[in-house]
């Protein structure tokens, strides 16, 4: 199976981060949910703008070929977006607000 390449996209500044392995789109957005529930992360742009932040998958690399394949940027989800549910699972977990 492939990994999935992916990239931020900075829509205020118009450009693409540097792209990110993971072995798939669940492992990607749990990763970042994590990133969000670390407080130490709170000074990085991705959780302080994540509003200007969209992720893409831009492509799929084969570990056991080597083998790089690029594709148009496919949306996968808006860091906003994964950055409020991070932070709502967070205080749940806690006993904090709704479950």
């Amino acid at each position: 199976f492939p990994s999935h390449d992916t990239t931020a996209y900075h829509t205020k500044g118009g450009f693409y981060r540097d792209p990110i392995m993971h072995p798939n789109r669940h492992t990607m957005l749990r990763h970042l949910s994590m990133f969000y529930r670390n407080q130490e992360n709170r000074l990085d742009q991705l959780f302080t703008n994540s509003e200007d932040f969209q992720l893409f998958k831009i492509g799929d690399y084969y570990k056991k070929t080597g083998t790089l394949v690029g594709h148009e940027p496919e949306h996968v989800a808006n860091l906003h977006e994964v950055k409020h549910a991070a932070l709502l699972a967070a205080k749940q977990d806690m006993g904090i607000g709704p479950t």
